[in-house]
C-alpha cells in the first residue's frame, strides 16, 4: 500500500567530511568501561570489546533488492553465482568485521569497503556532481555490480528522479514554484502508482496511536516526548533535518543513528530507567554514554582510524634532522616523524659481545648509512605511511621498523624456533602505545610506530653491560656528537617525550632541561621499585618523562603510570 510516507523525500545524502579529505579511514565501534569521576563527569575506562559494525543505508537497500531478485528469478544471471547459491540463513544473517572509507580532496566519500563473513568484500562506489550532490552509488560483490542507484536533480537542487539502475525502477517528483510537491510517481516493474498534491486519500494507512506525542524545536534540534497509555515516557532529542526519518524511541535501534543526541526512558513514576547521551566530534566520530538508573554503565565510541593520508607531509624540521645526520654520520631513528610521542632509548641495535672488537665500527657505519639513506629515499618520493597494512618484517623501511611482528616476546634467545614475536623493548613500547591510544586494547601485531618516533642517545650498537674502556669512550663520544642533534627544533615539536635511558643523562652529562626547553618539577615519583621524573615546558603544552630503560622487568604498573601522565598532553 502506497502512503504519504513512501513519497516523502528521505533521500540519500552524504555530506562532505573535510577532516578526511584525501584520506583512507577505517571505521570501528568499540565498547569501553564508563567511569564516574569525583567531579560527577564520565570518562572512558578500559577497553571491553569491539562492537558490531554499523550497516550503511546502501547495504540494507542492496540486500532488500537482491532478496527480491532471488525470489522472483532463482539463480538469476544478474547476480553472482556465489549469491544465487547462498542459503537464506547465511544471506540474511550477515555480519561485518571491517569498514574502510576512501575520501577525495573535497572530503567526499568515493568508496566504502565492507569485509563480511557471508559476502567477503563488498565495495560501494559513490559519484557526485559539481554541487557535491550524490548522483550515483553502486554495489559490487564477488567482482560484479549487484545493485546501483542514480539520482537526477532539478536546477534548484530538489530531487527529480531516483532510479534503480539495473532494473529501471524509478521514482519521480514534481513541485510547484514554492517547492511544494505536486506529484509523486513510482514505477516499479511496470506497476505505476501516482500521488497528486496533498490528497493521499486513495491509499493511506492510519497510524497506530499508543499514547501522546509532543514536539519542541530550537536551534536545529527537536525534542520529542512520547507518553504511553500506561504512563511510561520517552524523551529523544535529535537533529532537525528535513529529509531524515524520525528516530525510534527504543535505545537499541538508535545505537548508530547519527542524528540523535540523546534518548531517555522513564517509568510510570517519572524515574529515569535508561538513557544514552551522544557527543559528536569534528572528524565524524562520536562517543555515547549509556546509563541505567542514573549510573553510567558503558561507553560505545565510533572511532576513525586513518590508514592512509594523501596529504601527509614531512616537515622542514624533520628534513633538517635527516640532512644534519647525513652530514655528521649520525643515526636518525625509526617510526612516524609526525607522531605524537618521541622515545629516546640508550643505544641502537646490539652487536654480540664477542664480535665487538672486529665489527663495532663497521656495524655502526652500516646502521647509520642505511638509516639515513632510507629516510632520504622516503623524503624524495614523499612516501605516504600505511601503518595498518601488511608489511614485511624488517628494518628496510624506517617508517615501520619491524612492524607487523606479533605482539609477544621473541623466544629465539631461549633456544626455541622463531615464533614471529618481537623484542622485549618493543613489547613495552607497544603496551605503552596501547595504553595511550587504545585504552589498553591489545593488538595482535605491534603497531606503536604509528604514533611513536624512536631514536637513541648513543648510536653505537652496544649494551651498557659491555664495560670495555674503549667501548665506553666510544659511547661517550657518540652521545657528545648527538647532543647538538637533539637541540634541533624537530625534537621540541612532540607533545610527549619519553627519555627511557636510566642514568645515562646524568652519567654522560646530557642536559634534558636545556636540550628540550623543559623544567623538572623537582621530585622523583616512585612506582614500587621503579621511578620516573616529570618535566614540563613553560607553556605546559609539552611533557618530558625520564625513566629507566623500557625492557626486561619493566613493570606494567610503571607503564600505566607513565601513560596516565602522558595522556594529558595528547
Amino acid at each position: 500500500m502506497l502512503t504519504k510516507k513512501d513519497a516523502s523525500l528521505y533521500i540519500e545524502k552524504i555530506p562532505a567530511n573535510k577532516f578526511f579529505a584525501g584520506k583512507t579511514v577505517e571505521i570501528s565501534y568499540k565498547e569501553y568501561q564508563a567511569i564516574k569521576t569525583e567531579d560527577n563527569t564520565v570518562k572512558v575506562g578500559k577497553f571491553l570489546s569491539v562492537d558490531e559494525i554499523h550497516s550503511p543505508f546502501c547495504f540494507g537497500e542492496t540486500i532488500d533488492y537482491m532478496v527480491h531478485v532471488i525470489r522472483c528469478s532463482p539463480r538469476s544471471p544478474s547476480l553472482p553465482k556465489e549469491i544465487s547459491n547462498m542459503s537464506y540463513h547465511k544471506f540474511l544473517n550477515f555480519s561485518f568485521f571491517r569498514r574502510v572509507e576512501n575520501y577525495d580532496k573535497r572530503g567526499l566519500m568515493t568508496s566504502l569497503v565492507l569485509d563480511t563473513y557471508s559476502f567477503k568484500k563488498v565495495l560501494f562506489t559513490f559519484e557526485y556532481d559539481a554541487e557535491e550532490r550524490l548522483v550515483q552509488w553502486s554495489c559490487s560483490m564477488f567482482d560484479k555490480i549487484v545493485h546501483s542507484r542514480k539520482f537526477v536533480y532539478y536546477e534548484d537542487g530538489s530531487l527529480q528522479r531516483r532510479v534503480r539502475d539495473l532494473c529501471g525502477d524509478t521514482e519521480e517528483w514534481e513541485y510547484d514554484k514554492n517547492g511544494k510537491p505536486l506529484q509523486y510517481i513510482r514505477n516499479w516493474e511496470g506497476n505505476i502508482k501516482t500521488i497528486d498534491g496533498d490528497s493521499y486519500d486513495e491509499e493511506k494507512s492510519e497510524p497506530y496511536i499508543w499514547g501522546t506525542v509532543s514536539y519542541k524545536s530550537s536551534e536545529g534540534k527537536i525534542e520529542r516526548t512520547t507518553i504511553s497509555e500506561d504512563g511510561e515516557k520517552s524523551v529523544i532529542i535529535y537533529k532537525d533535518i528535513e529529509y531524515q526519518k524520525e528516530p525510534d524511541d527504543f535505545l537499541g535501534s538508535d545505537k548508530y543513528d547519527e542524528n540523535v543526541f540523546s534518548c531517555t526512558l522513564y517509568d510510570k513514576k517519572g524515574n529515569e530507567i535508561q538513557k544514552y547521551v551522544r557527543t559528536y566530534f569534528e572528524n565524524g566520530s562520536w562517543e555515547t554514554v549509556y546509563y541505567r538508573n542514573g549510573i553510567p554503565k558503558h561507553i560505545i565510541r565510533k572511532e576513525c582510524n586513518i590508514l592512509k593520508d594523501l596529504n601527509y607531509m614531512y616537515t622542514e624540521k624533520f628534513k633538517q634532522v635527516v640532512q644534519y645526520c647525513k652530514q655528521n654520520n649520525l643515526f636518525v631513528g625509526y617510526g612516524n616523524p609526525n607522531g605524537k610521542v618521541l622515545v629516546i632509548g640508550k643505544e641502537a641495535a646490539h652487536v654480540a659481545k664477542e664480535d665487538l672488537a672486529d665489527h663495532l665500527e663497521k656495524k655502526k657505519e652500516e646502521l647509520l648509512q642505511s638509516n639515513v639513506a632510507q629516510w632520504e629515499h622516503i623524503l624524495s618520493t614523499g612516501e605516504v605511511p600505511n601503518y595498518d597494512g601488511e608489511r614485511p618484517i624488517s628494518d628496510e623501511n624506517p617508517l615501520y621498523a619491524y612492524g607487523n611482528q606479533f605482539n609477544k616476546k621473541d623466544i629465539r634467545k631461549e633456544g626455541k624456533p622463531y615464533n614471529g614475536g618481537t623484542s622485549d623493548t618493543y613489547t613495552k613500547y607497544e603496551k605503552l602505545y596501547e595504553q595511550l591510544f587504545l585504552q589498553g586494547e591489545k593488538l595482535k601485531k605491534i603497531n606503536f610506530q604509528k604514533e611513536f618516533f624512536i631514536t637513541e642517545l648513543s648510536d653505537y650498537p652496544t649494551k651498557e653491560s659491555y664495560n670495555d674502556k674503549e667501548i665506553e669512550a666510544l659511547r661517550q663520544q657518540s652521545i657528545e656528537e648527538r647532543k647538538p642533534l637533539f637541540a634541533l627544533p624537530f625534537f621540541k615539536d612532540f607533545p610527549i617525550v619519553i627519555v627511557a635511558a636510566g642514568d645515562y643523562p646524568i652519567k654522560y652529562k646530557f642536559d634534558m632541561q636545556q636540550t628540550f626547553d623543559v623544567q623538572w618539577e623537582g621530585k622523583t615519583i616512585q612506582v614500587g621499585k621503579y621511578w620516573y621524573n616529570l618535566h614540563f615546558s613553560k607553556d605546559n603544552k609539552r611533557i618530558l618523562i625520564h625513566t629507566r630503560q623500557l625492557s626486561n622487568s619493566f613493570s606494567g604498573e610503571l607503564i600505566a603510570a607513565i601513560a596516565s601522565e602522558a595522556k594529558k598532553f595528547l
